[in-house]
């Protein structure tokens, strides 16, 4: 239940103008609205009656918008978060795989020292050529 005062500046309407609408269409909306201390209170189907079709439309419109906006901007945070994630192991092989390369280096320079210190010809496997 929303009151008068609060439909109007939600909707940016005329709170004189609800009254008036109200007065002339008490019996369609008896059974939509209260009376609490002097303060009317509408239900929603009331609101869409009370309120002008056009505002109506924009605010639903609007509120469509923002959460469709929202939604949207979940996806890219979480899409950016993996994103992140998957640098994070793409820098992480990229390591192991340099690491990889210095150590056969080294295996490489090793065999050739030792190669060169006892004149045996020592046959490397294909994967070392």
């Amino acid at each position: 239940m929303k009151t008068v005062k609060e439909l109007s500046q939600k909707y940016n309407a005329d709170v004189s103008g609800l009254y008036k609408k109200i007065k002339r269409n008490r019996e369609k909306l008896s059974y939509h609205m209260q009376i609490i201390n002097g303060v009317i209170q509408v239900d929603d189907l009331a609101a869409e009656f009370l309120i002008p079709k056009k505002q109506m439309i924009k605010e639903k419109l609007e509120t469509q918008i923002r959460d469709s906006t929202n939604k949207y901007e979940s996806k890219i945070n979480y899409y950016k978060d993996k994103l992140n994630e998957l640098e994070a192991e793409k820098e992480a092989v990229e390591k192991k795989y340099t690491d990889a390369l210095l150590r056969i280096e080294e295996l490489e320079q090793q065999l050739f020292l030792s190669e060169n210190k006892s004149n045996k010809k020592v046959f490397l496997p294909k994967i070392f050529k």
